[in-house]
């Protein structure tokens, strides 16, 4: 069975309760910290022991916005944190419930966003309750955007890649 998942990249904020309140930090940690900076943070708030590479920090099975985060990926570059990526893996059938919910989320939070598109190919189309079937077909792709005037973006984003289904949301 195809696993579903919402991956979750973020180089602007987010608190656990609601997003885009603060741009300048990630769960705490402020942006362009340190790797050591970053791990104290996520440990003082009771994060288990990361996975640990050269460019990145890994925590799995985390809680983050009130869901079950699979794996919270922060990243690096030049020794300073840029980018963040969650990862959540809903029920089956559920990746557009949870993709609706997130941009919800992100459009309480951040304000209506600059753009928004779904796309389907024939024989799919927005309304036609096949869009979960039309995401697992590779037939569907889902986008909207937020821009911020300190040059950051999010992209929440839901396609099928050839593992799985995924949401996506980069901010940058």
């Amino acid at each position: 069975m195809k696993r579903l998942f919402i991956a979750v990249a973020f180089l602007i904020s987010i608190s656990q309760a609601a997003f885009c309140i603060n741009q300048t930090t990630f769960l705490g940690v402020p942006w362009g910290s340190s790797m050591d900076t970053a791990e104290a943070t996520f440990k003082d708030k009771g994060f288990k022991t990361p996975e640990k590479e050269k460019d990145y920090i890994l925590y799995r099975n985390e809680k983050f916005a009130g869901r079950l985060a699979t794996a919270i990926a922060l990243y690096f570059s030049d020794g300073k944190l840029y980018q963040a990526i969650v990862i959540i893996i809903p029920a089956e059938n559920y990746a557009l419930i949870e993709y609706d919910s997130l941009k919800s989320d992100l459009e309480i939070g951040c304000g209506r966003p600059d753009s928004s598109n779904a796309k389907y190919e024939i024989p799919y189309m927005a309304g036609d309750g096949k869009e979960e079937e039309a995401l697992m077909e590779n037939k569907a792709e889902l986008q909207t955007m937020w821009s911020f005037q300190n040059n950051r973006r999010i992209r929440l984003r839901a396609v099928y890649n050839k593992d799985a289904q995924r949401v996506t949301i980069i901010l940058y």
